[in-house]
C-alpha cells in the first residue's frame, strides 16, 4: 500500500435544500442551525474547510478524533482515539491492514460524523 488516503465528504447537493430553510423548518426535520462561537467549533461535514467564528465550521478543529476501520460488509474491524495531529500516522496504520476497505472519523467528544477515508 502506497500510504496515500483521501477525505471524501457528504455530497453537498444532499443539503441545497435545507440552506434556504428557516430554523422552525429545519427544526420539523430534525435538524438545526449552529453558529460557531469558538474556533475550533462544530464541524461540516459537507465543505471540509476551517471556519471563523459565526462561519461555517472545520471538523478537524478537534484535539481527539475517533477512527474507525471498516470491511467489506461494513462491519468495524478497528477503532481508537487519536489527537488530531496524530490523524495522518493514525490513517496509514489502519488502512494498512487489508481488512479495513474505509475509515469514519468521528469527534471523540461529543462523537459526531466527519468524514470518509478511503485509500487512493
Amino acid at each position: 500500500m502506497s500510504g496515500t488516503f483521501q477525505f471524501v465528504a457528504l455530497p453537498s447537493e444532499q443539503f441545497v435544500p435545507l440552506f434556504g430553510r428557516n430554523d422552525s423548518e429545519l427544526e420539523a426535520m430534525g435538524a438545526r442551525r449552529l453558529v460557531v462561537d469558538e474556533n475550533p467549533g462544530f464541524p461540516c461535514r459537507v465543505s471540509l474547510v476551517d471556519a471563523e467564528v459565526g462561519e461555517i465550521p472545520m471538523m478537524f478543529g478537534h484535539p481527539l478524533l475517533s477512527l474507525r476501520g471498516y470491511d467489506e460488509e461494513a462491519m468495524m474491524v478497528a477503532a481508537e482515539v487519536v489527537d488530531g495531529a496524530r490523524l495522518a500516522a493514525a490513517i496509514r496504520a489502519q488502512l494498512a491492514d487489508d481488512s479495513v476497505r474505509y475509515l469514519h472519523i468521528h469527534n471523540a467528544r461529543p462523537g459526531c460524523y466527519n468524514c470518509r477515508v478511503e485509500r487512493v
